[in-house]
């Protein structure tokens, strides 16, 4: 029986991905002899991947657990593997009496491996083949992600915060029918791009999304039907992982007219991106520790823009405004986390932002997107300096 190397090759990166310690099913692959695949169970979602298999007549080695990392290093080290089972016999360490044991080994024809493996346990029951059957219509709802919207996933994870935040849980993405929104609690990251479904994925599935735009992978998205579960699939059926759909993820409700007036305000300014970006990162050494990350932002008149730190530099920079609303000049002050700008900034892929201000204490945070390119919107919680 030969097992070729190729698929588990093609999809290392994400298969030492599967590898939890801990427990010996999670450090394990479940190999499927008889089905041609491999299975693996994580604390977060089971995975299934088919692989090629030369078997001869009469040939029948049961199912079994093997170690990942040795199994991917002889993966690795070796084209095709010749899987052997062997009987010999031995002298059981309780009883002192003979009997037979099983060996499997694993070679090239020219060198050999026993490694250690198990049979059937009681989570053998999880991996069934027909749980990953993603065309079958009655129970998955198959959906296409382009790599557009793989992107937009890939950078929303740079928003996406703990799963216990004052009560809520802010741990993953929530893909609405015209947009994809994420928050940490300090900024809001909103994409508006179509989708035709609507979910919530966890943290750890943007990770495993964002290992498939890096591996240039084709993506399905699947949801059950019966279940609250999610599948991802990648390469049309070569890699598939079963995850839970998140019910309880929070996402706030952007079009909301209350929750509208914290962010969005009659007046604003308009920045060269690149330059207003220049000087948040030359601020970058002035204010390294994460409490001094505290920067202030001001308008002296219509045309400049001041930043300044009062930690343990002080000092301000100006930038040039291209536009300016005439009731902000000498209105007030603001403190923003210079990290959570900078990353907004990088976010929005235009030459020129705008950014609508209000600096009375009813107004909780600001809102930027784009001058031409408006498909981005980022909103930063202002902070306070008491």
């Amino acid at each position: 029986m030969k097992i070729k190397s190729e698929q588990f090759r093609k999809y290392a990166r994400l298969l030492n991905n599967a590898y939890v310690r801990g427990n010996r099913v999670t450090e394990s692959f479940y190999l499927d002899l008889k089905n041609s695949c491999i299975y693996f169970k994580t604390d977060n979602y089971l995975g299934h991947m088919p692989f090629g298999l030369e078997k001869e007549d009469g040939e029948n080695i049961k199912n079994l657990f093997v170690d990942i990392p040795v199994f991917m290093a002889l993966c690795n080290e070796y084209d095709e593997i010749t899987l052997q089972e062997k009987t010999v016999k031995g002298i059981n360490e309780e009883s002192k009496e003979y009997d037979t044991q099983i060996e499997v080994i694993f070679s090239n024809d020219t060198e050999e491996f026993q490694i250690p493996f198990f049979r059937e346990t009681s989570e053998s029951e999880d991996f069934d083949i027909e749980k990953f059957n993603y065309k079958s219509k009655e129970n998955w709802e198959q959906f296409s992600l382009s790599e557009e919207f793989m992107n937009e996933i890939k950078l929303s994870a740079f928003y996406i915060g703990p799963d216990d935040f004052m009560g809520r849980n802010l741990s993953g993405v929530s893909i609405h029918p015209d947009s994809i929104v994420s928050t940490d609690g300090s900024k809001i990251f909103e994409s508006m791009i179509e989708s035709s479904f609507k979910t919530a994925i966890p943290n750890y599935a943007t990770k495993l999304i964002s290992l498939g735009v890096a591996m240039n992978l084709p993506v399905n998205f699947c949801k059950s039907k019966n279940l609250e579960n999610l599948m991802i699939v990648y390469g049309h059926g070569e890699y598939s992982l079963i995850l839970p759909e998140i019910t309880d993820l929070y996402s706030p409700d952007l079009k909301d007219p209350k929750f509208m007036k914290a962010f969005k305000h009659d007046t604003s300014i308009v920045i060269d991106r690149e330059e207003f970006l220049g000087v948040l990162q030359f601020f970058e050494p002035l204010v390294r520790d994460v409490k001094n990350q505290m920067l202030m932002l001001s308008i002296k008149n219509q045309k400049t823009l001041s930043i300044e730190t009062k930690e343990d530099t002080i000092g301000n920079r100006n930038v040039d405004l291209v536009e300016c609303s005439s009731e902000l000049v000498n209105s007030g002050e603001l403190w923003f986390a210079r990290q959570d700008l900078v990353l907004g900034l990088t976010s929005i892929l235009d030459e020129q932002i705008r950014i609508e201000i209000n600096f009375s204490e009813e107004a909780q945070a600001f809102y930027m997107e784009g001058v031409t390119n408006k498909n981005r919107h980022i909103i930063v919680v202002k902070l306070k300096t008491e």
